[in-house]
């Protein structure tokens, strides 16, 4: 889920921004042309996904520092990205992810002592990093427990969402 996290963060052309699409006039032919591109698009996000996940792999499994990927990596991933994306992607990992992962192992404790309603227990699941925003997603539901159970949520974990 990091790297989906990853690619949401610094990648997704389709972040939510509010707009709304309008009702589709298209021909037969523009419908295929969107296909194509929808399909183009699925399948550019499947090879950044691959390699994100390898630049993970080189960083946690290798234990490569972030220097080395994007010197003697850069032309490795040439084809999906550029030097300053992998630069991103381990900045990401490095600055902000043991942070996003902490508030959401946080709220997984306390759901579990917490009667938590079905659609906040829907933002407490791995999937959330599937979504733009997540780490926005994850801080609101943070909130929403210590508004709801400071009794549950007091202590060490109280503060810190």
């Amino acid at each position: 889920c990091e790297a989906k996290w990853i690619f949401q963060e610094a990648f997704s052309l389709d972040k939510a921004d509010g707009k709304t699409e309008a009702v589709s006039l298209d021909t037969e032919e523009d419908k295929t042309k969107k296909a194509e591109e929808k399909t183009k698009k699925a399948e550019e996000k499947t090879k950044m996904l691959s390699a994100i996940r390898e630049i993970l792999k080189m960083l946690h499994a290798k234990h490569l520092e972030p220097v080395v990927i994007a010197t003697q990596f850069e032309s490795f991933f040439a084809k999906v990205m550029y030097s300053q994306d992998i630069w991103t992607v381990c900045d990401l990992d490095q600055q902000h992810w043991q942070r996003v992962w902490q508030k959401f192992q946080k709220l997984k404790r306390w759901q579990t002592k917490a009667a938590t309603p079905k659609h906040i227990a829907e933002r407490i699941d791995v999937r959330i990093f599937d979504q733009p925003k997540a780490e926005l997603n994850i801080k609101d539901t943070a909130d929403w427990f210590l508004a709801m159970f400071p009794d549950e949520t007091a202590g060490s974990d109280r503060g810190h969402a």
